[in-house]
């Protein structure tokens, strides 16, 4: 339980750790920028030096092959030039892995100011990086637009609940990560489930109602038509509520 973490950073932690959502941190977009422009800058001003002293070079042969070249000064500078060049593609690579990570939904970021404001567990200062809005990442997946829609809809129905004393054995179960009667930390794998489920009745519902529809009508055109609004309408729904790829949403439209 979060409780059972000695107050401060043990206990803040282990909030973060209770469920994927809160697994939130600064991104330090400006920072990175800043050091990687520093670093294309170093690299920029080794290759003139190096042009210089290509340019300079007396002897055309130790241009023309480099197990004869004798320039312990163009020897030292390509030295250097390859430890700036792996510092500058090591930042690269580093950066792109980090843009890669989803942004956290805004619910999950107000979830932890919450938090802070009602436990004063870490300093105020250390806290604000909650603040930056636009600088921050989330570490775990996001799923589907319309699998976070469904998670949040069963997490307030439960908390519905269990503020009206309906469902106590839910209450005992989502407490388990908790025992602050202000903080509702669900099961991942409960919410997670139960909105597969809801998804799965809805997709079967948007397949199978047409085809119902259909069969109760004689008119072939009237067929046809609601074929059409079911399929745009099927199409439609996988573009907005999921991150399928314009492939996929080819795919699913030709079958």
């Amino acid at each position: 339980q979060v409780e059972d973490y000695r107050p401060g950073y043990p206990r803040f932690s282990a909030l973060q750790a209770s469920h994927k959502s809160f697994h939130i941190f600064r991104r330090f977009d400006n920072l990175r920028i800043r050091s990687l422009l520093l670093k294309q800058d170093k690299s920029s001003i080794l290759e003139k030096k190096l042009n210089k002293i290509d340019h300079d070079e007396p002897s055309p042969l130790f241009l023309a092959s480099s197990r004869l070249d004798r320039s312990t000064e163009r020897a030292a500078l390509l030295a250097e030039i390859d430890d700036a060049l792996a510092s500058y593609d090591e930042l690269l690579e580093r950066s792109q892995r980090i843009l890669s990570f989803d942004r956290p939904l805004a619910a999950h970021v107000l979830s932890l100011e919450n938090w802070l404001q009602g436990n004063a567990c870490i300093a105020r200062e250390e806290g604000r990086f909650l603040d930056h809005k636009d600088d921050l990442l989330t570490v775990a997946l996001l799923e589907d637009g319309v699998i976070y829609w469904l998670e949040m809809a069963v997490t307030a129905s439960v908390e519905f609940f269990i503020k009206v004393d309906l469902v106590q054995a839910t209450q005992q179960n989502q407490q388990k990560n908790s025992d602050d009667s202000k903080v509702h930390v669900l099961d991942q794998s409960f919410t997670d489930k139960a909105a597969r489920v809801l998804l799965t009745t809805l997709v079967t519902l948007l397949i199978l109602v047409p085809v119902m529809i259909c069969n109760a009508m004689n008119d072939s055109t009237s067929r046809i038509t609601i074929l059409v609004l079911a399929a745009i309408s099927f199409i439609t729904a996988l573009s907005l509520l999921t991150r399928s790829k314009a492939i996929d949403l080819a795919s699913a439209s030709a079958t």
